[in-house]
């Protein structure tokens, strides 16, 4: 008995040994799933938190979208601004540039008419006192002849020839004096200042007057034609229509004498006016065979201050002012023109304007 207690002591050490470890290991299995659960825990608020902040980049992403989007459209709203204001500041412009052409235009007018004026006064006394001359002249010499017959035979064709150069020189005076009534009439018909509001006129004379003011400067460069295959009268502001003609025409001769420098080449050009009804157009042709123009410029010809002339010789509003008064008049401006070879311009106006199309005068 004895014996068996002292084989069983350690064993039960052993045991005892076992049920501490075991205790041992229960504490940190305790221990561990106390930490277990913690660890799940702040998982769990990790995983709340990561939900939170992926809300919240959703939403923050949401409104950087948003914000985007808005800064999209104001960038879009801010660009179609400026370039309307740009629209508007060449509108305004364009529009300071004709009013000063046409300040310009009206003191060019006064100034024209005054001096019509002033100069045809003294041409009707001196035509009006050549024609008188000349009958005082015929009824004097025929006297004298009729004196001389039967005299010396000398004597008498000495005073046929007198009597012949003092008519020869009358005629010249005449002529010199018609002539200048010519130009008076065509200045009067140019300037129109008693026509600033909407009338019927023959656009046919309004052209062949301006004409005649213009071919005098070009008379050496320029061979003029005149194909004019109808006459129309037609409802206008003339003086205005006048000054598209003019601005057509000088720019065909100019561009004559360009290509003239050019090629070295003072042979005359040729400028074709013509006129003829298309549908319910009145159309204008003014036709040269001048340096022609590039599709650049063509693209251009109308733009207000775009000019290809040197500095000092053009404004660039010729053109412009040109298209405007032909759009107040309900008609169309085109250009043709190739380079080196000649340009066309094909002014049509409408053979009749509606009362409510017509724009207020100006």
């Amino acid at each position: 008995m004895g014996g068996n207690t002292a084989e069983s002591t350690p064993l039960q050490e052993e045991l005892e040994a076992l049920r501490k470890e075991n205790t041992e290991l229960k504490k940190k299995i305790l221990e561990l799933e106390e930490d277990l659960e913690k660890t799940e825990s702040q998982l769990e608020v990790l995983e709340n938190m990561c939900f939170a902040l992926e809300k919240e980049h959703a939403f923050a992403h949401e409104q950087l979208q948003n914000r985007s989007k808005e800064l999209g459209d104001r960038t879009q709203q801010l660009q179609k601004t400026l370039r309307e204001v740009g629209h508007q500041y060449l509108q305004l412009q364009q529009t300071q540039a004709q009013l000063i052409q046409s300040e310009k235009m009206a003191g060019l007018g006064t100034l024209v008419a005054g001096v019509a004026h002033e100069i045809n006064n003294p041409t009707n006394f001196l035509v009006l006192g050549i024609h008188l001359l000349q009958k005082e002249l015929k009824n004097l010499s025929e006297f004298l002849l009729s004196l001389l017959e039967g005299g010396d035979a000398d004597l008498l064709n000495y005073a046929k020839q007198q009597v012949e150069r003092c008519f020869r020189t009358l005629n010249n005076i005449d002529e010199g004096g018609t002539r200048i009534k010519t130009i008076v009439k065509d200045l009067r018909t140019f300037s129109r200042l008693d026509e600033a509001e909407c009338k019927s006129i023959n656009l046919v004379d309004s052209l062949e007057s301006t004409l005649h003011l213009i071919q005098t400067q070009y008379k050496t460069s320029v061979q003029f034609v005149c194909d004019f295959q109808c006459q129309q009268e037609l409802e206008c502001w003339p003086a205005q229509l006048n000054q598209v003609f003019m601005n057509l025409i000088v720019n065909a001769c100019q561009a004559i004498q360009v290509k003239q420098k050019q090629t070295n080449d003072e042979t005359p050009g040729l400028f074709t006016l013509r006129t003829f009804y298309q549908d319910d157009w009145f159309v204008i042709q003014f036709e040269d065979t001048g340096c022609g123009m590039t599709e650049e410029v063509q693209k251009r010809a109308f733009e207000p201050f775009f000019t290809t002339k040197s500095i000092g010789e053009g404004t660039g509003l010729g053109m412009s002012i040109s298209y405007s008064i032909v759009e107040k008049h309900q008609g169309k401006i085109e250009v043709a023109s190739e380079e080196g070879q000649g340009t066309t311009v094909t002014l049509s106006l409408p053979l009749t304007i509606p009362d409510d199309d017509l724009p207020p005068t100006v």
